[in-house]
């Protein structure tokens, strides 16, 4: 019979080699996991590296030129990042980017404020690569909420007899509020990418976030439900929906079918005749690639007289006079009482507020089982469709509606 204490030592040691079994296989998991991850960021780096330098080795990537990329990169490695060799070479190659950076304050969300020039030239990608943002009406605001007014119309003329007096009028205004909301997106990099890597890691994180959120702005500027899927906002083909309902009237033009094929030309005809003066003078299309293509283009061809230059896509996007805004926001496959396109002039109907510069945080222990730094951008925007008319009068955007069936 085992004396008490040997019994308790042999448990002890069963429990080790179990813990060890255990370990050991969270090893091999983890290895395994770990497999696939410096092949993915060598692949985007990769695709950056050649989208970036043409055949020749020159710069031709999103920012001015290839030492505003690196010093970006550098500035992510070393102040976010904490890599002192990133903020060595910052320091030696950009002396000013570095004094900047290291004396920007942390903001309230404890986040590092990005140095203005590539906040600035980030948000201008935003709008590069979105098309709501690039056209509604900026509003800066310096708080969360800002009120304002927006001209609907001006002062009235009369005729006026002799000792008769003139009948007053005022200019009508819209009271526009703006309500600014936190939004983010999540970057990743590798914890052993090393400062040479820098000029590709400030592309991509530059072109990973503006793209996030043009996409999001688009998405919400657009389509928006006002779910938290879309970050709460109502987008404009929502809007004209919740305005006119799905028949025609008032900013919405019922096509001839519930289908993109039975579209016709005179349905657009009609959208831009609905369209109010003031704003069809600056008016856009706004669409889908695939509906420009199946749809637009299709109606434009049949016309025939198309030059080789025009078939080629020489020119810019036209149709019916007017330039076509690409937004893959909008619909790509057709639906009943689907809005498939709109007409008219965003800065008119709807605001773009922007309240908060780009700001980068990032956390080494979100994606740490992949060795991983999270890199999170943040701004604050708001988003607000304004401007549709109502049921009976179109306002400055006008939408082309299927049929139900």
């Amino acid at each position: 019979m085992l004396d008490p204490e040997i019994k308790a030592l042999m448990g002890e040691v069963k429990s080790y080699l179990a813990e060890q079994k255990t370990i050991k296989g969270a090893v091999a998991q983890l290895e395994e996991q770990m497999r696939g991850v410096p092949q993915t960021i060598e692949n985007k780096l990769s695709a950056v590296r050649r989208m970036s330098f043409d055949d020749r080795g020159r710069y031709r990537g999103v920012f001015g030129n290839e030492g505003e990329a690196r010093s970006f990169g550098l500035c992510v490695l070393g102040t976010v990042g904490g890599d002192q060799r990133a903020l060595g070479a910052l320091k030696a190659e950009f002396k000013d980017v570095f004094e900047r950076a290291m004396g920007s304050s942390p903001d309230s969300a404890g986040g590092v404020l990005v140095p203005v020039e590539y906040s600035t030239r980030i948000q201008r990608l935003v709008e590069e690569f979105g098309c709501w943002g690039s056209s509604a009406f900026p509003m800066p605001m310096s708080s969360d909420s800002l009120t304002f007014q927006r001209r609907v119309s001006g002062v009235s003329v009369f005729k006026t007899g002799q000792n008769v007096a003139a009948t007053g009028s005022e200019p009508k205004y819209a009271t526009i509020n703006l309500n600014a909301d936190e939004w983010n997106t999540l970057t990743l990099y590798p914890k052993s990418l090393g400062e040479d890597s820098a000029t590709e890691l400030g592309e991509l994180i530059a072109i990973e976030i503006a793209q996030a959120f043009a996409q999001a702005i688009d998405d919400c500027g657009f389509v928006g439900d006002g779910t938290p899927d879309y970050l709460d906002v109502l987008g404009i083909n929502t809007r004209l929906i919740t305005i006119n309902g799905v028949d025609d009237g008032g900013g919405l033009v019922l096509g001839a079918g519930n289908l993109w094929s039975e579209l016709v030309e005179g349905d657009f005809l009609k959208v831009m005749g609905r369209t109010p003066r003031f704003a069809a003078k600056a008016g856009k299309w706004f669409c889908s690639n695939e509906f420009f293509w199946t749809v637009m283009a299709k109606l434009t061809f049949a016309k025939g007289g198309v030059t080789a230059g025009e078939f080629n896509g020489v020119r810019s996007l036209m149709f019916l006079g007017k330039p076509v805004e690409i937004t893959q926001s909008m619909p790509r496959t057709e639906a009943n009482s689907q809005v498939a396109c709109l007409f008219g002039d965003l800065r008119m109907s709807s605001t773009y507020g922007r309240r908060k510069e780009l700001t980068i945080d990032r956390s080494t222990e979100v994606k740490f089982i992949e060795r991983q730094v999270a890199v999170l951008g943040t701004q604050r925007h708001a988003i607000n469709n304004h401007s549709l008319g109502d049921a009976t009068n179109a306002g400055p955007v006008v939408g082309l509606i299927t049929a139900a069936a």
